[in-house]
């Protein structure tokens, strides 16, 4: 597949600018949010580029907020987003239809919407001369991910009703992206420390994560007849961690970044750390045509203008 753009990775400790590359995903930049030059570095590399191409940005961090509306009315999407998340805390809002949720008495939609903030504002500045061709966040543009994953580990036929794809991540948290029916039906992303992000304590860390997001699911119906396949993008070492112990009707599956990217069709460059998830997210979402809900962000839509 000819990759035609590329994809600005924002989390919470910084940001990863993605290139198209004939093996992996290749980095242009990796810059966290504290350097004293952020937004030079950033927009260098977004402009003054060997391959020019439209960036996709795609936000991992954890100023996110969702909600689900049932029963919307025609017409009455714009006002269910705008009273869910109010434009003074929520400048960057969209809202896209569940597929397959759609009811005689109206549609049923996820609202979406970004928190404004000193990182909008300084990445705003940084890209005010890129070529951007959208925004979105990792856990929609992903859903895909997570069953296409579950498919090649589990089997297309044999797959349970729900899904969880888990992964520690360079800019910052453990990300949790967990599907019904291949609907996205619940995302977290914890906050981890220095001595969490690898080894043993990595490992617990993680285990306990998962499963209290079980219990979660359990309390909102996850039933053991389901079926519910959880994939831990890890490396070998913290594989080894995880206990044998496994909820009723949960399948899981350890596997490490590069042979997740090979479970997809992608050949690894081998650089990749193998522990961390940023790169498979980035590339899944740089061999997408387009975003599944492109978010406008009005910062940098106000920068683009006056500049």
């Amino acid at each position: 597949m000819q990759l035609t753009h590329r994809v600005l990775l924002v989390g919470e400790t910084g940001v990863i600018l993605y290139t198209p590359a004939e093996t992996g995903a290749g980095r242009a930049l990796s810059v966290n949010w504290d350097a004293p030059d952020f937004e030079r570095r950033v927009s260098v590399a977004c402009i003054q580029s060997a391959t020019p191409s439209p960036i996709a940005v795609l936000f991992n961090n954890g100023d996110q907020s969702y909600r689900k509306e049932e029963n919307i009315a025609a017409g009455g999407r714009q006002t269910k987003l705008e009273a869910a998340f109010p434009a003074e805390q929520f400048p960057a809002r969209a809202s896209m239809e569940i597929a397959g949720a759609r009811k005689a008495d109206g549609k049923s939609y996820l609202l979406v919407a970004l928190q404004g903030g000193e990182h909008m504002v300084r990445l705003a500045d940084a890209l005010k001369d890129a070529p951007v061709m959208g925004c979105g966040v990792l856990p929609i543009e992903s859903t895909g991910l997570v069953d296409a994953l579950a498919d090649k580990l589990f089997g297309a036929e044999k797959r349970g009703r729900w899904a969880m794809l888990v992964g520690q991540h360079e800019t910052g948290g453990l990300r949790q992206v967990v599907t019904r029916d291949g609907v996205l039906a619940l995302t977290r992303l914890i906050p981890a420390e220095e001595p969490e992000r690898a080894g043993r304590n990595w490992g617990d860390f993680a285990a306990r994560e998962a499963r209290a997001t079980h219990r979660y699911l359990a309390a909102f119906g996850l039933q053991e007849a389901d079926g519910f396949d959880v994939m831990i993008v890890c490396g070998a070492e913290e594989a080894r961690l995880f206990s044998a112990d496994i909820p009723p009707g949960t399948r899981r599956r350890c596997l490490t970044q590069g042979e997740a990217l090979t479970l997809l069709g992608c050949r690894p460059s081998g650089h990749e750390n193998d522990h961390f998830a940023d790169d498979l997210h980035a590339l899944w979402t740089e061999r997408r045509d387009a975003l599944t809900l492109s978010i406008p962000v009005p910062d940098l839509a106000a920068r683009r203008t006056a500049h």
